[in-house]
């Protein structure tokens, strides 16, 4: 799969993965990573370069910005409005403080 978003990036195009994660989890194993839909640093960074991807930078941002986080942000509502037709939604509570846990996980299409 990411040897195909390679191939579809322009020259100089860049590929940017967020991934937020409880630091609990990190040391589980992939399988069980991928349930709570989260990936450790440790474990994409292989599949990104083995995919050719350069590593530029890794870093928790919910960190550095945490009083800049929009936890209200009714993310299918922005995508549609971007033009985008919402293919596949699935709006869940992912495990830990739920004011902050509330997750979308979907597919968005760009209409024809």
């Amino acid at each position: 799969m990411l040897r195909l978003v390679l191939s579809a990036l322009k020259p100089g195009g860049i590929l940017v993965v967020m991934d937020g994660m409880w630091n609990e989890h990190e040391s589980r194993p992939r399988e069980e990573q991928v349930k709570f839909h989260e990936l450790a640093p440790a474990l994409s960074r292989p599949e990104v370069e083995q995919a050719g991807f350069e590593i530029v930078e890794v870093r928790d941002p919910f960190i550095e910005r945490a009083a800049d986080c929009h936890l209200n942000r009714k993310i299918d509502e922005i995508i549609m409005q971007a033009g985008f037709r919402i293919a596949e939604l699935t709006t869940l509570y992912i495990p830990g403080p739920r004011p902050m846990t509330y997750t979308y996980q979907g597919a968005a299409q760009k209409f024809a």
